[in-house]
């Protein structure tokens, strides 16, 4: 027994060691700054023609709904640039994006203004039409991620909230097929299912159907959001061990209406650090509020932060370990955000 404990420590401590390596890596690359977020997932809107039996948006009690104005889009965007250009830019959080009249637009003048190395767009398709693909796939988008989550109607149904599937998967090969017939290789589109108990038996059949269709089939995963609770009425398990999140210094969440959250699944709004209306993102970035919550991070006092205390972890494949700690907080210090 105990060679084999002593093999798995060994094994986690490599897994944790080769990972503060990776993060270490992209922060002295400058992907992450600390002057600025190197990501930004911008919420076109939160309203959902979809209610997803593993989303929040089924829950009635869900966030006031409604559209970002371009105005506010617009703020963002230019003051982005002023920074250079982002690492990504995401145009989704708690909505179908395809809802939003104007997200063409909004996608066409962040890509015209270079404001990002990639730019990325989650959305269940069923919003497209022929002229809708075309714009899509001429928009300079470089990947869709399609939410299917079936491979048959009936599963779709039981999972969505309601039928489309057909149809859902004629507009996925629709745009693959405009996409080729022009001779472009962006955008990547890409088909995503979150394995739940009602298709668990159809995710090889789903890989299947679609590998020699899209250009990646991701197997996602369910996890937890803030006051989620499991089918038992018990809070979902998170990891054992945790560490300070990588998104604290690496992504900014701006939602509908101009709030900024400290996280792209703060679905709720429980960890919001200010408003873009009125302020701007470097002070936001650097103000006290997100400051705190990333001292909280590196001292492990997850509990005393709402959207994080039970979170399962989003960015888990990015988690910075514990020998980090005084490191994170020796860059803090050197860019003047840290104070004892």
């Amino acid at each position: 027994m105990f060679p084999q404990l002593k093999d798995r420590l060994l094994r986690k401590a490599t897994i944790i060691a080769a990972r503060n390596r990776r993060i270490r890596n992209f922060i002295e690359k400058k992907r992450i700054s600390l002057d600025f977020p190197s990501n930004l997932f911008i919420e076109p809107t939160n309203r959902c023609n979809l209610r997803c039996k593993m989303c929040p948006q089924n829950d009635e009690d869900f966030m006031e709904r409604g559209f970002m104005d371009f105005q506010t889009f617009r703020k963002v965007i230019d003051e982005s640039v002023n920074y250079g250009k982002r690492t990504a830019i995401f145009f989704h959080k708690d909505g179908e994006p395809l809802l939003h009249e104007g997200l063409f637009e909004m996608i066409e003048y962040a890509v015209s203004k270079k404001a990002a190395y990639r730019t990325h767009l989650s959305t269940n398709a069923h919003l497209l039409s022929e002229d809708k693909i075309k714009r899509l796939i001429l928009s300079g988008l470089d990947s869709v991620i399609v939410n299917i989550d079936a491979n048959y109607e009936e599963t779709y149904r039981a999972i969505k909230g309601r039928g489309g599937l057909s149809k859902v998967e004629s507009n996925v090969k629709e745009m693959i097929k405009f996409r080729n017939s022009i001779g472009k290789i962006n955008p990547a589109i890409r088909v995503k299912i979150i394995p739940v108990d009602e298709n668990r038996n159809e995710i090889e059949d789903f890989k299947n159907k679609w590998k020699h269709i899209a250009d990646e089939v991701v197997i996602s995963k369910e996890f937890s959001w803030p006051g989620r609770k499991g089918k038992n009425g018990k809070k979902n398990e998170f990891l054992r061990y945790r560490y300070p999140c990588i998104s604290l210094w690496l992504s900014m969440t701006i939602n509908w209406d101009g709030t900024v959250s400290v996280c792209c699944i703060d679905y709720y709004h429980k960890g919001i650090i200010g408003n873009v209306k009125d302020d701007t993102i470097e002070r936001i970035w650097k103000g006290k509020l997100l400051q705190e919550i990333r001292k909280k991070h590196i001292n492990g006092n997850f509990s005393e932060i709402e959207v994080c205390r039970n979170c399962q972890g989003l960015w888990i494949r990015d988690t910075v370990g514990k020998n980090s700690e005084k490191w994170l907080i020796r860059k803090m210090k050197k860019a003047g955000l840290w104070n004892e």
